[in-house]
């Protein structure tokens, strides 16, 4: 903008354009930021001065009333202004060559240097622990940085910067895992002659492997991912274990197991039919391969199909097959010290028993009656891999439930349709297992099977060889060591049993802890049963329990607190129709032919046979206590129908051939024969004390007693010659016709008038003249 500025001098007037930016230079005057300004302006006065005089003296004329012609200002040029050129910033490349290398107190990082940069920042998990790590000469590498603050056992993931001025590059990340290696993974074995080699998948980032066997350190730094034991013993079952170490530990250890020697049984056998309409084939599967085989042997009705199967193919196709007709097959694995016993299987073309769409050879309850068929001591010993019994469970993963249930009932319901239990479907030998060789039962042939929660069925077959030796404090010991309360166990019968386990309670034959439980038509027949407290021939503890048409034959039962021929405590039971023949049975409070304590319990139709029984407290040819002779004394059982045959009975207190101590218990239509009677007090033919209810129930009053008890006429006997005279019910036995039993369901019934139902008896048989009066009723071992 221009302004104008008049003046007079000397009566000239003069006309100045001045631009803003003088008066920016004014302004400049005034507040002292520079000088050049008013020197400007005065020049510029001056020259106007000069000039117009110059002009009043042009022609040597002056006129007042003349115009000074314009006066204009030279124009102001800014000079140019040049910017200095502008350089985008070059992206700095991230680190290369990021390493990491750790020892038992840092973590050590390595890269190449990168060229113009100022610095480097480190970060761990995310957060800067390094920001201005220094640079070096870029021909010097690699960069390092050490982190002293790791701790065992975390992952750390670390990430390098190269910086500058303008900022830093892209991250360069590496996880390093600060800790001891995982569990090697692949572990498989196998032998030859003299040697057994195990392998391993290798592991990354570990210095070593070590190997051990049976607990013990055998090659601590082993580089390869094998290892050859050359000092096996045939026979011997080898435990390896193999760990992964770096430099700051060694990893859990993974283990295999080698039996060196003879294959085991294999697992169950299956068998299938090819072919829908028209059978071509029978194709045999095995569940998996045995370890440490070479070969399967593949057999049929006994002739020998295939001897040379690599022991990786676990499948047989018989083509050579007839319609109609049965075929059992074996399979055995073989190695190089010769094969297991045998795997088998019967087949028939289309056979569905229960007609539930499974046939038999694939389904594992062939009948449909929710109870899952027992072939093999093996399969027996896997039932405890499945307590409730839904489905067969021979590995201890998976359990297999084909064809559970599909049984129907004469109106073509389906009984049920899943399963749960067992049943025996032939006779089997425990010794075809192996023997324990750790553990509390080490020596035996079976481990007991604790907190069975299903029903068995032993459909009258026999088990054979049951061993069982502990020295160890245990509680429950037996086929069956505990089962739940409501749990059936029917027909079963062990054969040759021995059960040694002087420390252990509830010891019994078929059932350690028996409690609430229910057991029909099973015996037991047995060399010894040792146990400490509650032992029985067939259960330790069966309180609460109902127990029918079962028995005993056993040589020795010992133990020392409530000790019974049948069983061990029987307090609020229920037996009947019922047996134990115990030659020799001791004890030290409690002891009992038949129930070593009784109380509240219900006897009916039972017997107890024995050649010395003996104890110190309360010991009864029967039962040894039905209460607690320590306490009130109002306590009692029911006994009916039953009867003791003892030769030697000692108790120091409370002896008595039918009962020890029977506090208030009704003794109805029974019998007691016994020869000698010994104790320091309270002996008796009948009872040894207590205030029972007795009603036609006899003793044979030729027994001898030392010393002869005081109470002895209290309940008096009979002579053996009445006693045997009777071969009618009539006289002493007169009312003993009314007793019936089910020898089948040993149930008890007192009928006085009209027929009994179907399937009773007369509880009693007379039989000869010279003969005692025997129960039709007691049950019979196997």
């Amino acid at each position: 903008m221009t302004h104008n500025i008049n003046r007079t001098i000397n009566n000239l007037v003069i006309t100045m354009n001045v631009r803003d930016d003088n008066k920016s230079l004014n302004q400049k005057a005034l507040s002292g930021g520079s000088q050049e300004a008013p020197n400007q302006l005065a020049r510029l006065f001056g020259l106007l001065i000069i000039t117009a005089v110059l002009a009043g003296c042009d022609g040597g004329s002056s006129s007042s009333n003349s115009t000074a012609p314009p006066v204009t200002d030279p124009p102001i040029i800014d000079p140019p202004v040049t910017e200095p050129p502008v350089t985008e910033p070059q992206a700095i490349s991230p680190p290369q060559g990021f390493t990491a290398t750790h020892s038992p107190n840092n973590v050590r990082l390595e890269w190449t240097a990168v060229a113009n940069i100022t610095h480097y920042s480190v970060s761990r998990n995310g957060e800067v622990i390094a920001g201005t790590v220094p640079i070096t000469s870029p021909s010097v590498t690699p960069i390092t940085y050490t982190d002293d603050n790791v701790a065992v056992g975390n992952n750390y993931t670390y990430a390098v910067r190269a910086c500058n001025d303008a900022g830093c590059s892209d991250a360069r990340s590496i996880l390093v895992k600060y800790r001891v290696p995982a569990t090697p993974t692949g572990l498989i074995a196998a032998f030859l002659p003299g040697l057994i080699n195990i392998q391993w998948t290798a592991v990354d980032g570990i210095t070593r492997y070590q190997i051990s066997r049976n607990g013990t350190v055998m090659t601590p730094n082993v580089s390869t991912t094998n290892h050859t034991d050359f000092t096996p013993m045939l026979g011997i079952t080898y435990n390896y274990e193999v760990r992964v170490c770096n430099i700051l530990g060694c990893s859990d250890a993974r283990s295999i197991s080698v039996k060196y020697g003879v294959p085991p049984a294999e697992p169950r056998l299956t068998a299938t039919l090819n072919g829908i309409n028209e059978v071509n084939s029978i194709n045999l599967v095995w569940r998996s391969a045995v370890p440490m085989i070479v070969v399967y042997k593949v057999s049929r009705n006994g002739i020998v199909l295939a001897d040379h199967i690599p022991f990786t193919k676990t499948t047989y196709e018989d083509t050579n097959i007839s319609i109609g007709n049965n075929y059992n097959y074996t399979v055995s694995a073989c190695n190089i010290f010769g094969c297991s016993k045998s795997a088998n299987r019967s087949i028939q073309f289309f056979v569905d028993t229960d007609e539930d769409g499974e046939p038999d050879h694939i389904d594992v309850d062939d009948d449909g009656n929710g109870l899952i068929e027992i072939y093999t001591a093996e399969e027996l010993n896997a039932t405890r891999n499945n307590l409730k019994g839904t489905g067969l469970n021979l590995t201890g993963a998976n359990s297999d439930s084909i064809g559970c249930g599909g049984a129907m009932d004469a109106d073509g319901n389906i009984i049920t349709d899943e399963c749960s239990g067992y049943e025996l479907m032939a006779n089997l030998d425990l010794n075809e297992l192996p023997i324990i060789t750790s553990g509390d039962f080490q020596g035996s042939n079976w481990l007991p099977i604790g907190d069975f929660n299903s029903d068995f069925d032993g459909n009258n077959y026999n088990i054979s060889n049951l061993h069982i030796n502990s020295t160890a404090v245990r509680t429950g010991v037996g086929l069956f060591g505990t089962v739940a309360s409501g749990t059936s166990i029917s027909n079963v019968h062990l054969l040759n049993v021995s059960i040694n386990v002087p420390n252990a309670d509830k010891v019994g034959g078929l059932v350690g802890d028996g409690n609430s439980s229910r057991i029909h038509s099973s015996s037991v027949i047995a060399n010894i049963i040792t146990g400490n407290n509650t032992v029985g021939g067939l259960v330790g503890d069966g309180e609460n329990a109902k127990i029918s048409a079962s028995s005993v034959i056993a040589n020795i039962i010992t133990g020392n607190n409530t000790v019974g021929g049948l069983v061990g405590d029987g307090e609020n039971a229920k037996i009947s129709a019922s047996s134990a023949g115990v030659p020799t049975l001791t004890g030290r409070t409690f002891v009992g032919g038949l129930v070593g304590y009784g109380e509240s319990a219900i006897i009916n139709s039972s017997s107890a046979v024995g050649d010395t029984l003996s104890g110190d407290n309360s010991v009864g040819g029967l039962v040894g206590a039905a209460g607690d002779p320590f306490g009130a004394g109002t306590e009692g059982a029911t006994i009916i129908s039953s009867s003791t045959w003892v030769i030697t009975l000692s108790g120091n207190l409370n002896a008595g051939g039918l009962i020890g101590f029977a506090g208030t218990t009704m003794i109805n239509s029974s019998l007691a024969i016994t020869t000698i009677i010994m104790g320091h007090a309270n002996l008796g033919g009948l009872v040894g004390s207590g205030s029972p209810i007795v009603t036609n129930s006899y003793w044979d009053n030729t027994a001898m007693f030392s010393p002869t008890p005081a109470t002895n006429t209290e309940y008096p006997g009979q002579s053996d010659t009445d006693l045997k005279t009777p071969t009618t019910f009539v006289g002493i036995y007169e009312t003993w016709a009314n007793n019936y039993c089910n020898p089948i369901t040993g149930e008890y019934r007192e009928i006085t008038s009209g027929s009994p139902a179907d399937g009773f008896q007369q509880a009693w048989l007379l039989g000869e003249a010279d003969q005692y009066p025997i129960l039709n009723c007691t049950a019979s071992t196997q």
